[in-house]
């Protein structure tokens, strides 16, 4: 496999941060053989590992926040909807 089709198999990506590790493991370990492609796997899976940890931690923060965001957004809605000047049964 060409340089240049590896480069065309990551085009339009939606993931460019695991595509780019993908591709420059790639370009590090050229060869059809079956050494280079399990020197390739290992090294490809000895960096995909931490990123894929790193973006679950992320995740995690992120869905942790947006719960939160949720939640105030929530109270604060409802103290908007029933003021201290509102009835117990209205609404604005």
């Amino acid at each position: 496999m060409s340089l240049a089709d590896i480069d065309g198999i990551f085009g339009d990506s939606e993931t460019p941060i695991t595509d780019g590790l993908i591709r420059r493991v790639m370009k590090e370990h050229p060869g059809v053989s079956a050494r280079a492609q399990a020197d390739y796997y290992e090294a490809v899976h000895q960096e995909l590992a931490p990123l894929a940890r790193d973006f679950e931690k992320q995740i995690t923060v992120l869905k942790a926040e947006n719960e939160q965001m949720k939640k105030d957004l929530m109270q604060r809605w409802k103290e908007r909807r029933f003021s201290s000047s509102d009835e117990p049964g209205e609404t604005r």
